[in-house]
């Protein structure tokens, strides 16, 4: 574990508090998901590609998103990972014992 000195530990809780101002969870908008305020754009999307091709690549491909938003952006999806809905097992069913059926005879 990392000792963070208390004036990080500020500036870092002052950086979350701006990554949740800009986030905006609209039902009515790609059905709650959150997204940067103003914009249709996932947060976790965005920050997903930022940590996979780095900020300055995710800037090139939305670049009416500051470099900051694309930061913060990460900062939130880090803080606050997304929830899913836990994977639901499947388990074999167990064989039916086969059905008996008698059958008749009758006699002409």
């Amino acid at each position: 574990m990392v000792a963070l000195a208390p004036v990080e530990i500020e500036r870092l809780a002052g950086r979350l508090a701006l990554a949740v101002a800009m986030v905006d969870s609209d039902p009515e908008t790609l059905m709650g998901e959150p997204c940067v305020k103003g914009t249709r754009v996932p947060v976790f999307d965005i920050a997903a590609l930022a940590a996979h091709v780095g900020v300055d690549r995710a800037h090139e491909s939305y670049p009416f998103l500051s470099v900051e938003q694309i930061e913060l952006a990460m900062l939130f999806a880090g803080a606050y990972p997304r929830r899913e809905a836990p994977k639901r097992t499947t388990f074999p069913r167990p064989k039916a014992p086969p059905k008996i059926v008698t059958v008749k005879h009758l006699e002409l």
